[in-house]
């Protein structure tokens, strides 16, 4: 009897990209987003918000041109360290998708199983890139927007829209 998702009852796309590949290449290793929206979550928007509440401790006893260059310093570093653990995250993020995505390559029964599936090298290639590259920069991205959340909670939504902090 023949299953109801086998390949062979399904549309086989031409193409290269192939949705529908890369979110069951996704779902195969839940583990690695789930822990990359963990990281990121922790490492950018936390940061931002324990860095923003030490910073603006004294922001009222200055007067109006220090508190202007106090902002604009604790921006900076807030930036700066962001972008510094953003660079880190990424860079170990791009191993551990290398190693999940094509972990298959190191094991001659899981590759001669994975190469006989009637989809091409190259489409099995770009689907696997895609997944890895897809499971780091969505959660990157929700962090981004909750960083900026963040900032503009904290009431520096002006100095940091506008680059006062450079």
């Amino acid at each position: 009897m023949t299953s109801k998702n086998s390949l062979s009852n399904q549309k086989v796309h031409q193409g290269v990209f192939d949705l529908r590949l890369i979110f069951a290449t996704i779902r195969r290793n839940l583990w690695l987003p789930v822990l990359a929206c963990l990281v990121f979550f922790f490492g950018i928007p936390v940061v931002t918000a324990m860095l923003l509440q030490n910073g603006s401790v004294g922001l009222n006893e200055l007067g109006a041109a220090e508190q202007v260059l106090q902002i604009q310093n604790m921006m900076a570093s807030v930036v700066e360290i962001n972008q510094g653990i953003s660079i880190a995250i990424i860079m170990v993020g791009a191993l551990l998708a290398a190693m999940t995505m094509f972990h298959y390559l190191q094991r001659k029964k899981q590759m001669d199983f994975y190469h006989a599936l009637p989809i091409s090298r190259s489409k099995w290639f770009v689907t696997n890139y895609l997944a890895g590259f897809l499971v780091f920069l969505l959660p990157f991205i929700a962090a981004t927007i909750l960083n900026i959340l963040v900032i503009g909670l904290f009431g520096f939504w002006g100095d940091f829209l506008w680059g006062a902090y450079a």
